[in-house]
């Protein structure tokens, strides 16, 4: 069961990895950076100010915030945004590129209601950048060029853009980026800005002849890698499939190969000491269920080593010898009580498959078992453990924004999981801060919480 269950494991990741790569799907393993997750910037609860004053932006091309007639009046709206794009009459190489970075205050209807959010227009927003994209297209070819400037006093901005020739047609963005400003009196709430942008483009309607693009060469690269592989392991899983799993008595001093963790039975009458072969248990007594074989490096493990026969009654005394997988072995002998226990130091990061051979006293049979452990940073492990949880939320149509922070992250969860107690997303947000941005050893305990409330968090999404 356990072959079965790895490939099974391995034929889903390889699937999963051919039917992103195929369609194009990029997810973002982005960690939100450090300055972006401050107690100042990101929890309001942190300090005594107030909730954050949310702000929307629009890039207009006249300094005053549009409206809308009704028969009550004019009102503000949500404009489309906007740029002023001028042509200079005696250089068809060149054109003039302005407008307002224009904000407003969002005020959002209370308790969830049915009202509107109330838009209250406040001018234009001061020396902030604004990037600028330009595509200029010649046939077949295109030109992209990048610049960037700032606002004034007004929010006005203006720049000219010169192409090398005058092209067949040009598209401009204008982007002016998400900001949150915190300011020095820790009593001021916090303003956040969001990003907006403008385009600009004289494309529409003109004909351009343009190859279709192909799918590129790295994508069939790995769709041939993975079909490969599948392959293998398919023919690789069936060969072993149809070999008949009998166990003959071997000549004196020869090894049983065996399966992970426990050495296997022999039918009754078939050895030569009337079917007591010996068995080997090798378990990690310090990982408990559901963790998996995970441990620190640098710290000791533990490993206990059972000597049973098939009846499960103790072999004792038996020698034999552990190889640790690191190029290391000791040789032991099991005590009365047929087991050893032992403990070893992995110091370098890795998997590792620790192996007991023992001989047989009766039939003289060398018997192994063997069992895998990956040594991590429990750091490094927590901070993957992380990103893997949002992989797998985006998955699952929970889409969370690489630009989130963390604390933006556990609002969000905490909104859409109604199952999960709040406790919960904060423990694995704490695990994460503490991972990424603590100085201070983590230790086995931070990664058991953490990986208790991922696997809460992705049981109760699913």
């Amino acid at each position: 069961m356990v072959t079965l269950k790895r490939l099974k494991t391995l034929l889903l990741g390889l699937a999963v990895i051919i039917i992103t790569f195929t369609i194009f799907i990029v997810l973002p393993t982005q960690l939100p950076p450090a300055k972006s997750i401050s107690c100042d910037k990101v929890i309001w609860a942190c300090s005594k100010r107030g909730p954050p004053i949310k702000y929307h932006t629009v890039i207009w091309d006249e300094p005053i915030w549009p409206v809308v007639e009704t028969p009550l009046g004019a009102f503000p709206r949500f404009p489309v945004a906007n740029l002023l794009v001028e042509e200079d009459p005696d250089n068809k190489e060149k054109i003039t590129v302005s407008g307002y970075l224009l904000y407003a205050t969002i005020e959002e209807p209370e308790n969830g209601g049915l009202q509107m959010s109330v838009i209250s227009p406040k001018g234009g927003l001061p020396h902030r950048t604004i990037r600028f994209v330009v595509t200029s297209f010649y046939g077949e070819d295109s030109i992209v060029e990048k610049a960037e400037l700032t606002t004034d006093m007004d929010g006005f901005f203006i720049t000219d853009i010169e192409f090398e020739e005058v092209p067949d047609c040009y598209t401009i963005l204008a982007i002016y980026d998400y900001e949150i400003i915190v300011p020095q009196n820790p009593k001021s709430p916090v303003e956040i800005y969001f990003g907006c942008s403008a385009p600009y483009t004289t494309c529409e309607g003109v004909e351009r002849e343009e190859e279709e693009p192909g799918i590129p060469w790295w994508v069939w690269l790995i769709i041939g890698l993975a079909v490969v592989i599948t392959g293998y392991l398919l023919w690789w899983y069936i060969r072993r499939r149809r070999r008949k799993p009998t166990i003959k008595v071997p000549e004196e001093g020869m090894e049983v190969p065996v399966e992970e963790g426990l050495a296997p039975e022999v039918p009754e009458g078939e050895a030569g000491t009337g079917g007591d072969i010996m068995r080997i248990e090798v378990r990690f007594p310090q990982i408990e269920d559901p963790f998996p074989n995970v441990w620190g490096s640098g710290e000791p493990l533990t490993v206990l080593i059972r000597l049973k026969d098939k009846n499960g009654d103790v072999i004792p005394s038996q020698p034999g010898e552990i190889d640790w997988g690191d190029g290391e072995t000791v040789q032991d002998v099991a005590d009365g009580e047929g087991q050893v226990q032992l403990e070893h130091t992995f110091d370098i990061k890795g998997e590792y498959t620790i192996s007991a051979s023992y001989t047989d006293k009766d039939t003289g049979k060398r018997i192994s078992s063997w069992r895998k452990i990956r040594i991590v940073d429990y750091r490094e492990e927590m901070v993957r453990l992380f990103n893997e949880m949002l992989e797998t939320l985006n998955l699952m149509d929970i889409h969370i924004d690489p630009e989130m922070t963390a604390r933006e992250i556990e609002i969000l969860l905490a909104g859409r999981l109604e199952g999960v107690p709040r406790g919960t997303i904060r423990r694995i947000v704490a695990g994460f801060e503490e991972a990424n941005y603590s100085l201070h050893p983590v230790a086995r305990s931070s990664y058991e919480s953490m990986y208790l409330s991922i696997t809460e968090v992705l049981k109760n999404a699913g």
